[in-house]
């Protein structure tokens, strides 16, 4: 398990999150990882469509977007 998670989960569990929903601390946690990998995925797929680069040191550089469709190359970042 990823010391991420596991931090996730003591935090959940120590604010009583789990409680309103009823869901194990773990699943809440899980939830919430993974809901940050899908927004990872999503703003790829935005900066792509906007041409835009992140470059190291949060710089963006922007590029020509040649269609407006999703190719699957912007799925590797």
């Amino acid at each position: 398990m990823s010391s991420f998670r596991s931090e996730l989960e003591q935090l959940l569990n120590g604010h009583a999150k789990e409680h309103e929903s009823n869901t194990p601390d773990f699943v809440l946690a899980q939830f919430i990882e993974r809901a940050l990998d899908a927004f990872d995925v999503a703003t790829r797929a935005r900066d792509h469509w906007y041409g835009i680069h992140m470059e190291p040191g949060n710089t963006y550089v922007l590029e020509p977007r040649a269609s407006k469709t999703l190719d699957p190359q912007w799925r590797t970042g």
